[in-house]
This record gives structure tokens, sequence and C-alpha cells, in this order.
């Protein structure tokens, strides 16, 4: 429930009892202008046109906008009917690297929605959305490296990392992706899932930069095919390290193909690996 404030104030404002960021109280004070204890109103415009909105004193979030036009919806400004992703966004933008639409992305993606509920929700398409998905994935990757220069210590990912650079993880130049089919050669960029046995990486599927973790799927040895959290869990249990993994693909140069066995010059390489997980 909201508590609606009957004085000085537009008629569209309906002013929740906290700030739904910081949980800073919002109170009226009857007769004070266009403001309260915890929050105050403001104007300005942009692309969409001219708005009011409502920010919380204490965090300075926007609490929600309103446009002069009828015609601006939640697709050209979440604000204007902002629920909990909304906010998150925000302080996600203010606070990191993120531009503004990573940031909505990134806070869709942590209330665990798949490529296509964020397309929908924002009113892309879902290719558009892992594109942002990855450069949001790229922007921390430079976030964490900066910190480790700084700190002069390296990640064990980043260690895992570099031995994965220029691994090869197909013995030819063509993969079908695990999702679609579409071919994955040198030059494509790919996700592969990837166990480590003995001192060696060895591949259990690829998936083209088009689908999504929700198309990833891996034939068992028996029975039907395990999603890709599904096999997580499997080796898991098993104790074994699993790793999924993304990265341009190279081809195997034919003066490393020897020091590779079995596989050939041409063979399909993982170049610049960027470890998204890793379970053990």
């Amino acid at each position: 429930m909201v508590d609606k404030i009957d004085i000085h104030r537009p008629d569209w404002v309906e002013i929740p009892p906290n700030c739904p960021n910081c949980s800073n109280e919002f109170k009226e004070k009857i007769g004070s202008p266009p403001t309260g204890p915890g929050y105050s109103y403001t104007d300005s415009d942009s692309k969409h046109g001219e708005y009011t909105q409502i920010e919380c004193s204490r965090c300075g979030i926007v609490v929600q906008r309103h446009y002069e036009s009828d015609d601006v919806g939640f697709i050209d400004d979440p604000l204007v009917s902002p629920n909990s992703w909304v906010y998150r966004a925000q302080v996600l933008e203010n606070e990191t690297v993120l531009k503004r639409r990573e940031a909505q992305v990134k806070a869709l993606k942590e209330e665990l929605n798949s490529h296509s509920e964020v397309a929908e929700t924002l009113g892309i398409s879902k290719s558009t959305v892992g594109e942002y998905v990855r450069r949001v994935e790229n922007r921390v990757e430079e976030s964490i490296r900066t910190l480790e220069e700084v700190s002069n210590e390296i990640h064990p990912l980043r260690h895992m990392e570099g031995q994965l650079n220029g691994w090869p993880v197909f013995i030819g130049d063509e993969y079908p992706c695990g999702g679609c089919g579409s071919i994955i050669e040198a030059g494509s960029e790919a996700v592969a899932v990837l166990e480590f046995v003995g001192q060696n990486w060895q591949t259990h599927e690829m998936y083209c930069k088009e689908c999504d973790r929700d198309d990833y799927h891996i034939a068992a040895p028996v029975g039907h095919s395990m999603s890709i959290d599904e096999f997580f869990d499997e080796f898991q249990e098993a104790g074994s390290l699993v790793a999924l993994v993304e990265a341009d693909i190279g081809s195997l140069d034919a003066r490393f193909a020897s020091l590779r066995t079995p596989y050939k010059a041409g063979s399909l390489t993982l170049e610049d690996p960027y470890v998204r997980d890793v379970f053990n």
C-alpha cells in the first residue's frame, strides 16, 4: 500500500512509505510546499519531453517519473512505472562503469530473467540483449584486471584463462552449435563447456554467441539430454572441475599441431578466453 498526499503535489503522485533503495522513510508534512521529509520533486526534460520526478533525499535515487506527454510509457522510460530492477539499474548506473542500458540488462539478469524475458521487458531484440550481456562482462573483466594491477595480485580465474588461451577444443575446422546447430569456425565467438581431466581440458559442448544459456543442453551418456545447470550439478557431485568459457575461436597453427596431439593444423582453439562460471 502507498500513502497518497493530497496537498501541494502533482495529481499523479503516490508516495510510497519508504525509499525502495535505501528504505528511507517518506512522510507527509502538512502545509509544506511540494516536498516532504525524505523526498523532493524536481522538474527536468529528456528526449521524451518534460517531466517531474520524485527523488529520495538520502540516496538520491529517482522513485518515480511523470512526463507531460501521455505517450511516454514504460518502454521509453522504465521510471514511469518502476519496479525493483529499475531501482537496481539506477544504482548500477550511478555507482559502476556501466551505461544506462547495460545497467538495465544487468539488473534484469540478476533477477534470473532469460535473454528473451529481458528483450521483451526492454523492447529490444534477444541478440541485442546478448550483446549487452557481453559488454557488461567485459566491463567487469576490465575492472577486475585493473584491481589486480593495483594490488599486484592475480585472481585464480586469470591463471585459468592464461592456460586456456590458444587451447585446442575440437579436432576439425567446423563445429555445430549445441544449441541451434549453426556452424562455429575460426573467427566465430562461442561458449565452450570444458572439463579438466588429468592435465588437460576436454570439450563437452560448444554454443554460438546467438544462443543464450536457456538454449544450452548437453547429451547425457544415458537417457535424455541435460540442461547446462543439470550438467554442472552432476559434475559437482562427482567432484569434477568444469568451466563455462566464452572466447573467440581461432585455428591451430601447423607449428604447434605436433605439440597438441591428436589435434591437427586447423583445429579450433580458444582465443582471449573469459571464464564465465567454474564448478568443482
